[in-house]
């Protein structure tokens, strides 16, 4: 569902021209509501890759347990309504107009001018407090710090890993970006990270001291990947313990088993080790659209959000399974965001397949297709350039045959482009 174009196009002209990453807004725009964030419990989540499969794993964890949930998350793929799921429902078209209303209209008479993602920030918060949410979990937009979402003192801080990311407003380096998103951690508050490297997580553990947060270590938690079958890979889990034996899991990759464990340690810290029950139906139910998901079988056309240089490592990892299995030609829809390591990515990517083609999508921050033919030339066995994504999804899928591979990958905004038709 979406909410008609008009009313969409009054927020969407705030996206780009007014992004502010500081807190004065959304106070004073909370504060104008009766700060509804003091009335729910928060699980918040930030990190440079990984943070919105962690929220879908622990949105089905806390369902499976009876918890009347709620999701914020962003960016969408197609439909703004995607940013708001409550019971893994996206909010309906009416509501979801109505609380803009109520939102804007409240900001105007009061003098405030808010950004797109705060306007989306309090949206979420109003609408699941209306829902009588017994967890609410906010995945940050941008940093952690300074984030619109960091109004909220939740239950439970999470930090996935870190990579590099916007860089003129969190830092050049790793360890800058990772002070920054430590920003949510809260006195007296749990939180827990997945960042595996030691440096980066050395300064995780010590900022999130500075801020005198909880920090809680990884539980006994051992899970193995044991095999894929179509849209679920199965591992073997063994929790606190107890030995769960296999289950499925609907998020794909090596790097979801991370996400995993991440999401286990922060649910286990709130409510304890899930039962054999939660978490079969949890682990099958969890739905993240975009990472590794098949859109078609024959031929097989998968799209992945892989966005920086970690992304593409671990895409890389399960495209070397996947291309072994497949009989005809391996293509590749590319379309990456400016400032993101177009270098390296495509040092990573590009060679696995037989095709490469670019394309540019509908967002003022994607790259001008000029800027891939150096690394077309450098990597891609062949290639096409495209400058516009409904010319690249029409020609490209009309040139694949039933044993055929195409891969579309780069910018979530390509994902999204490519999945309107």
């Amino acid at each position: 569902m979406a909410i008609d174009n008009g009313y969409l196009q009054l927020i969407y002209n705030k996206k780009q021209s007014d992004i502010k990453y500081d807190l004065k807004n959304i106070r004073r725009l909370a504060a104008a509501f009766g700060n509804p964030e003091k009335d729910l419990q928060f699980i918040h989540v930030t990190g440079s890759n990984g943070k919105g499969s962690v929220c879908a794993v622990l949105e089905s964890l806390c369902i499976e347990r009876g918890l009347r949930t709620g999701l914020f998350t962003s960016p969408h793929l197609v439909n703004y309504n995607e940013r708001f799921r409550f019971g893994r429902k996206e909010i309906g078209d009416a509501p979801l107009k109505r609380y803009l209303g109520i939102v804007m209209k409240r900001a105007k008479s009061d003098g405030i001018d808010p950004s797109f993602f705060e306007i989306s920030t309090l949206v979420a918060i109003l609408y699941f407090r209306d829902m009588k949410s017994d967890i609410a979990i906010m995945e940050v937009g941008l940093g952690g710090r300074l984030d619109a979402t960091n109004i909220i003192t939740p239950q439970c801080s999470v930090i996935t890993m870190i990579d590099y990311e916007h860089k003129r407003l969190l830092g050049d380096t790793k360890t800058k970006i990772a002070t920054e998103k430590c920003g949510i951690v809260k006195k007296g508050v749990p939180f827990c990270t997945g960042e595996e490297n030691p440096r980066i997580r050395n300064v995780i553990l010590c900022e999130g001291a500075r801020r005198k947060g909880i920090f809680i270590a990884e539980p006994d938690i051992d899970v193995r990947r044991q095999n894929t079958e179509g849209d679920y890979q199965r591992i073997r889990l063994k929790l606190c313990g107890k030995d769960h034996g296999e289950l499925r899991f609907s998020l794909l990759g090596g790097h979801q088993i991370k996400n995993l464990r991440t999401a286990l340690t922060a649910f286990i810290a709130l409510y304890g080790p899930p039962g054999k029950g939660v978490l079969k139906r949890a682990l099958e139910r969890t739905s993240w659209k975009g990472r590794l998901t098949t859109i078609s079988a024959r031929p097989l056309i998968i799209i992945d959000g892989c966005h920086n240089t970690s992304g593409a490592v671990s895409l890389r990892e399960e495209l070397r399974r996947i291309l072994k299995t497949v009989k005809g030609r391996k293509c590749l829809l590319f379309g990456m965001v400016k400032k993101k390591p177009l270098s390296r990515v495509a040092e990573l990517l590009f060679p696995l397949f037989d095709e490469v083609n670019v394309t540019t999508f509908e967002s003022d921050r994607a790259r001008s297709t000029d800027s891939y033919k150096k690394h077309l030339k450098r990597y891609a066995k062949t290639y096409n350039i495209y400058n516009k994504i409904r010319d690249a999804r029409e020609i490209v899928k009309k040139r694949l045959n039933k044993r055929d591979l195409l891969v579309v990958t780069g910018s979530l905004y390509l994902l999204g482009d490519f999945l309107k038709e």
